[in-house]
């Protein structure tokens, strides 16, 4: 099932939907359609920015490593 991963201030929420591809929906068809979290659970896009920052600098060198583009 998709997921919301933030909200912007503009009432749009960013879902994933399990493919590899993430689209903004409006917050009406967020609820509409039933995905989670619930919308006023959701980090807003700065809060899950910041999350996904720390989580990559958080990461062992070994990963960093790896998803390091080629030189």
């Amino acid at each position: 099932m998709p997921v919301g991963l933030f909200r912007s201030d503009g009432g749009w929420v960013q879902v994933d939907y399990g493919t590899g591809t993430t689209i903004p929906v409006t917050r009406s068809k967020y609820e509409a359609n039933g995905y989670k979290p619930d919308f006023d659970k959701l980090p807003s896009e700065a809060e899950y920015q910041a999350a996904e920052k720390k989580n990559e600098d958080d990461a062992p060198e070994v990963l960093k490593a790896r998803s390091a583009p080629p030189t």
